[in-house]
């Protein structure tokens, strides 16, 4: 994955500004740094659930414009407020379900006791249910990189 030139302002602090890398394509890369200088943000940006003001995430030689291009291969687990609010976590569980990852899904559903909640919004969950969801989401994802923010304040 190469990253280049990645710009993210907010009203007018930049927070990112100019960021470029290129990832290799197995292994685990960590942030580390102080709190407040853009890892998260930069892991949203990646994601596309933040939009940058400059620059370009390219993926296989292809470049990734917004969140719908990037359900199929990049999932960004960090705390709750990752979920949609006002979708189900069925409908979550459904935007990266496949046909070989749904078995799995299932078993995990039946596993974490999950199958009396799923069809509520996430914005009605307890902490605990969202992050079961997420925990599902991590295990049975079937996309190519998984994006980990602040993980250890994830139980299972």
């Amino acid at each position: 994955m190469k990253l280049s030139n990645i710009s993210k302002s907010f009203k007018n602090k930049t927070i990112i500004k100019d960021f470029s890398t290129i990832l290799p394509s197995t292994g685990l890369i960590a942030l580390i740094g102080a709190n407040g200088i853009g890892k998260t943000t930069l892991l949203k940006m990646i994601a596309g659930y933040l939009a940058f003001d400059s620059g370009e995430v390219i993926y296989n030689q292809e470049k990734l414009n917004f969140l719908e291009d990037r359900y199929e291969k990049i999932l960004f687990l960090g705390d709750e407020k990752v979920l949609v609010l006002n979708l189900s976590g069925k409908k979550h569980l459904e935007l990266y379900q496949t046909s070989e990852n749904q078995k799995m899904i299932e078993k995990l559903v039946r596993y974490y006791k999950m199958e009396g909640f799923l069809d509520k919004k996430v914005g009605d969950y307890s902490l605990g249910m969202k992050q079961m969801l997420l925990i599902v989401l991590m295990i049975s994802s079937d996309v190519h990189v998984l994006l980990f923010d602040e993980i250890l304040s994830i139980s299972p």
